[in-house]
């Protein structure tokens, strides 16, 4: 499945395609292989994967990730959204939760699930436009170096890999930590920014929404168009949710080395230790 791919930058659908794992519940699940790195050096096909939420795993997808080897699964919802939509149990694979976001974060909006919040949705007059709620999401996610700390800590364990990791669409949370472990292994923002945006391709948004739809409490309190622009803020993967967060963490630590080792707590030897387990 892997053997004989080059592309290391996405010049068309088709080059995008090949990272595509095909799978009939989940949707935008994609192999992070290929992409050029430090000093030259490809990142590893069949270490990374990243995907939407599991819950709808066909037997067939089931077969899917153990023909594929996955062995850890990193989720990083918390428990209310894996109350609704719960991972399968999985022989030989070790689920790992490490909420990236909180439930009681206060008025953040980690997907579309939580427009359901009563709570949450009497503070989006505060945020301005509906997009403005993503990027105050990314920014937020920046903050949270504990449990960035121990998702890189899980990546870097022994046999951890091949490591699939994915929030509830796979596009803001697993969006964040594919950028910053793509940025350790010295992927070009450019094609770190492709690679976020290629979510607008492969995530089936109709499917996301209407789950998020059926667990979501009475809506009369927003007006239907300001929800409309609202959920498609939400549902959408946009260059300046990513760009919020990655322009903050730069301008208060200057590259990626000093992020992971001055707030996310990781060594020097561990961002060697990790290019040398996922480059080639």
């Amino acid at each position: 499945m892997t053997i004989g791919r080059k592309d290391t930058l996405i010049t068309s659908r088709s080059a995008a395609q090949q990272r595509m794992v095909p799978m009939q519940g989940v949707s935008n699940c994609r192999d992070l292989g290929g992409y050029t790195g430090k000093d030259g050096r490809l990142v590893k096909w069949g270490m990374l994967y990243r995907s939407a939420e599991l819950s709808e795993l066909s037997e067939q997808d089931i077969k899917q990730l153990h023909a594929i080897g996955i062995r850890t699964i990193c989720d990083l919802r918390d428990r209310d959204e894996i109350s609704a939509m719960p991972t399968p149990a999985l022989s030989s694979v070790t689920n790992i939760n490490i909420p990236l976001i909180p439930a009681d974060n206060g008025p953040i909006v980690r997907q579309a699930y939580d427009l359901g919040d009563t709570n949450k949705r009497a503070h989006l007059d505060r945020f301005g436009p509906p997009d403005q709620l993503l990027v105050h999401l990314n920014k937020a996610m920046i903050q949270s170096t504990q449990e960035l700390q121990a998702i890189f800590k899980l990546l870097l364990q022994d046999h951890s890999t091949p490591f699939l990791f994915h929030c509830t669409a796979g596009k803001d949370r697993t969006g964040l930590i594919a950028a910053l472990i793509l940025m350790a292994l010295g992927v070009s923002r450019e094609i770190i920014m492709e690679d976020y945006l290629l979510t607008n391709q492969y995530l089936d948004t109709a499917k996301i929404a209407a789950k998020s739809r059926g667990t979501m409490q009475t809506q009369a309190d927003v007006p239907e168009e300001i929800m409309q622009d609202i959920m498609k803020a939400v549902m959408e993967a946009r260059p300046e949710y990513l760009n919020a967060a990655l322009d903050q963490m730069l301008e208060q630590y200057e590259d990626i080395e000093h992020y992971l080792t001055q707030a996310v707590g990781l060594s020097a030897e561990d961002i060697v230790n990790l290019q040398n387990k996922l480059l080639s």
